[in-house]
């Protein structure tokens, strides 16, 4: 978001390297069919060609944690503005184009003046933030082991990690926190052995004979956002397996007949406990554990904020490896008077009334980062951050002609389809060990808004990110761009190749209605601007003033905007 003109090189071919790793890691078979066998080449090298394709998988994970770790130092070398004190400064940064207020784990160097007793302040009104240490010591310290879905990746010196809920950070923008040596901010995390987890917010039930969620009430709108009448507990285990025979490559488009005949067995979780429950004061924490048929060990977190209005749940799955056909779903029932969902696709928004492309798949769906659902009171807005396919309504067997399953369907259940090994080609025929996945929850007052949908369930996809500098920092707040909008939004920012003065964004209309945007940047004047295509090819010279540059939209559209620096 901030151009920086050393090593500029260097970071566009780390970025074309991950780019390029996930379009081959994307590629449809790579001349691979059979993937239980392992020949050394041809249709049957399924092992090898499945470590080849893993490979660009893990590649691209790494290089996109690497950019983007370098990008965060760039908006930090421009922040801290002081010579290195060994206490130093949190920057946090916000990528969304709306205010954010989120958890945030950040990992912090031991040293003289830094232990675990610092104390965080905002650095701007100078209020003491609470943290929680949560991972202390090197790596592979036993205390260590815990991760989150905003745990701080890489190999990292003796230190600590902290997870607080910081305050809100401006859309496009940053803000940052000081480090006083002189006390200390970080809370004791207190043993209880209830299952409720009370907020301001919500109260939340747990089903221990289930392994899942009963009820979560919020207290907002007075509604229960939970069916309790439902067949499953809110974010219950559900694992199927199927009856057909092994190792013959795409039965998955040939099997037809009764849906029963096809469903081998279901298996839910069995001998749930409490195995934690955990009080601070940034966060609220049960974890139930179980076993399941090819589970050797699987757990569920369920976390509240008191300061925050939000559900975070962690699934953790230590799995064995099968050559049978199976899937594994997470149900999510709601309540029963909610209407239809709506969701988030690539590049625009689906479900409700919104038109269809006609032939598509109906029983099942990707999502981009959500899903809404309400009444005229209250919505909820789901979302997942590793899993994108979505059944509503129904489990549907995955084969040919996709007949839902249920005795009783229920319209307004969510089904997160997290695993399977249906399809054969250049996948694996078995999948196992230890899998994460990650899902959170929140609600407005309301009937349902796309707009407002969108920035909720973004913002649990996309954390504000956060980095420790050493040297201190007197910019304590600001934005880099400013749109003038709810229900637009900047989804992309990147220098032009071939003038360094000129930055392309690109917008995306999230609220479905027609209308305007007005960006104004923070780093100088716009001299000019145009729309433009997706390669940058300008449309049309649009108007620039004092108050920055004017764009219409359609509605659920996405536009290209280049803009020239007077600098």
């Amino acid at each position: 978001m901030i151009p920086v003109a050393d090593d500029a090189e260097s970071k566009t071919t780390d970025f074309e390297r991950a780019w390029t790793a996930m379009i081959l890691f994307d590629e449809h078979t790579w001349g691979a069919a059979n993937p239980w066998d392992s020949a050394l080449e041809g249709p049957s090298s399924g092992d090898r060609q499945w470590s080849r394709k893993a490979l660009m998988a893990y590649e691209a994970f790494e290089m996109g944690e690497r950019v983007l770790e370098r990008e965060l130092r760039s908006v930090s070398d421009e922040l801290a503005n002081g010579m290195a004190d060994g206490v130093g400064c949190i920057v946090m940064v916000n990528s969304a184009s709306y205010p954010v207020q989120g958890p945030i784990d950040v990992w912090i160097p031991y040293g003289p003046r830094i232990a675990e007793g610092v104390i965080l302040r905002d650095g701007e009104t100078k209020e003491a933030i609470p943290y929680v240490v949560v991972r202390k010591g090197l790596a592979d310290d036993p205390e260590s082991a815990e991760h989150s879905p905003l745990s701080v990746p890489g190999p990292r010196p003796r230190g600590f990690v902290a997870r607080f809920v910081g305050p809100e950070v401006p859309g496009m923008g940053y803000r940052t926190l000081t480090l006083d040596p002189t006390g200390t901010t970080a809370s004791t995390p207190e043993r209880k052995v209830d299952t409720v987890l009370e907020t301001p917010y919500y109260r939340i039930e747990l089903d221990v004979q289930r392994g899942a969620i009963q009820s979560i009430y919020d207290k907002e709108t007075a509604c229960d956002l939970v069916n309790p009448e439902s067949h499953f507990r809110f974010g219950e285990y559900v694992y199927d397996q199927y009856t057909m025979a092994l190792g013959f490559n795409h039965l998955s488009i040939r099997m037809t007949g009764s849906a029963t005949w096809l469903l081998g067995c279901r298996s839910r979780p069995e001998i749930v406990e409490v195995t934690r429950r955990t009080s601070t004061s940034v966060y609220e924490e049960v974890v139930l554990t179980w076993v399941a048929p090819w589970i050797h060990r699987a757990s569920l977190t369920v976390r509240s904020y008191p300061a925050l209005k939000r559900v975070d749940c962690r699934y953790r799955l230590n799995k064995l490896s099968v050559l049978d056909k199976e899937a594994i779903y997470l149900a999510f029932p709601f309540a029963s008077d909610f209407r239809t969902a709506h969701y988030g696709s690539t590049g625009g928004t689906a479900g409700g009334d919104l038109a269809t492309v006609p032939g598509s798949c109906d029983w099942m769906h990707v999502i981009q980062d959500w899903v809404a659902m309400g009444n005229d009171a209250v919505t909820a807005v789901w979302t997942p951050i590793e899993a994108p396919l979505i059944e509503l309504g129904d489990i549907h067997v995955p084969y040919n002609p996709f007949e839902g399953i249920l005795s009783a369907p229920e319209p307004r259940i969510l089904f997160s389809y997290v695993l399977n090994n249906i399809w054969d080609t250049n996948f694996p025929a078995q999948q196992g060990g230890e899998l994460e996945f990650h899902y959170g929850l929140t609600s407005y007052r309301g009937p349902y808004d796309g707009g407002h949908s969108h920035r909720l369930g973004a913002v649990v996809s996309n954390p504000i990110r956060a980095v420790w500098d050493p040297r201190p920092s007197t910019n304590f707040l600001g934005r880099f761009w400013d749109i003038q909008s709810e229900d637009h939004h900047i989804i992309a920012v990147a220098i032009h190749r071939h003038h360094w003065n000129r930055i392309m964004l690109r917008l995306q209309e999230v609220g479905n209605r027609a209308g305007s945007v007005q960006i104004r940047s923070s780093q100088g004047p716009i001299r000019a601007a145009w729309e433009t295509n997706l390669v940058g090819d300008p449309i049309q010279t649009l108007v620039v003033d004092d108050d920055g540059v004017v764009l219409a939209m359609k509605p659920g559209g996405i536009s290209t905007l280049m803009v020239e620096s007077a600098q």
